[in-house]
Parts: C-alpha cells; sequence; structure tokens
C-alpha cells in the first residue's frame, strides 16, 4: 500500500458506468479535480 491519507471512494465511482464522469485527455499538463458526492 501506499504511505499517506486513505479515503474511502463511494460504491458508485467504482464502475465507469456507475460513476456518471467523463474527462477528454489532450495533450499538454493538465490538471482535473472530480467532486465526488
Amino acid at each position: 500500500m501506499i504511505p499517506g491519507k486513505y479515503m474511502p471512494i463511494p460504491q458508485k465511482y467504482e464502475s465507469i458506468d456507475t460513476s456518471g464522469l467523463t474527462y477528454t485527455v489532450e495533450a499538454g499538463d493538465h490538471t482535473k479535480d472530480f467532486n465526488l458526492e
């Protein structure tokens, strides 16, 4: 396990089919934060 702070992730985010999250990766440096509800 990687040392650091552990935060549980809601079950709906375990699958691409249920997460409702999308993001298109393009060339260059980017940072994207996802709000998990």
